[in-house]
């Protein structure tokens, strides 16, 4: 089984390495940047798969450096899984700044990892993909990253709430973003009604 995920990775990054070639002498058509970024998603999407395997250490790496790549080539859902992986990396190196294991280069690390997650969610957001904006508000909101602007941060969890049709689940919603205050829940509330 390993045999023919390696084969078909060789195969996959031969053709996008080809097509990315291509594309730095010479002008492509939006098909072609298309095809090159699934091909990315293709190869990112089998190292997720290997993450667990201990021949492929790196595989968690590898698929972010593939879902990166079709995220550089504008792909609004690998902008989004991008994002989503640098908050986590980020809040992870944001807990290590404090305890056992302090240190100011963890909170470097945590800033970096914040405003290159900010920037991947702005340019889903910026395609219409709600779960980036409902992130990008996440980041806002608490600050990681950019400077803290819980007003504009909830407009985006509200545009995103409202571009799914979610307002059954926002409480569910603001569950999942660790937004479960109460003000911020009556700030939603408030605005659902407005809107009526």
């Amino acid at each position: 089984m390993f045999a023919f995920k390696e084969k078909k990775l060789k195969r996959l990054l031969k053709r996008a390495t080809a097509l990315h070639n291509y594309r730095q002498s010479n002008k492509v058509t939006d098909n072609a940047i298309k095809k090159e970024s699934d091909f990315y998603l293709s190869m990112a999407k089998i190292y997720d798969k290997l993450t667990t395997r201990k021949k492929y250490p790196h595989a968690w790496h590898s698929a972010l450096i593939n879902y990166r790549s079709a995220a550089m080539l504008g792909d609004s859902t690998a902008q989004y899984i991008v994002g989503e992986r640098l908050t986590e990396e980020a809040k992870f190196w944001d807990k290590q700044k404090e305890g056992v294991y302090a240190s100011t280069v963890y909170s470097k690390y945590a800033t970096m990892y914040f405003e290159e997650a900010y920037a991947f969610f702005d340019a889903a957001a910026k395609s219409n993909f709600s779960k980036a904006k409902r992130m990008k508000g996440l980041l806002l909101i608490n600050g990681w990253g950019v400077a803290q602007d819980t007003d504009e941060g909830l407009k985006l969890v509200i545009e995103s709430i409202e571009q799914d049709g979610s307002w059954d689940k926002a409480a569910q919603i603001f569950g999942e973003l660790g937004l479960n205050k109460p003000e911020f829940f009556n700030a939603i509330m408030t605005h659902k009604q407005s809107r009526s």
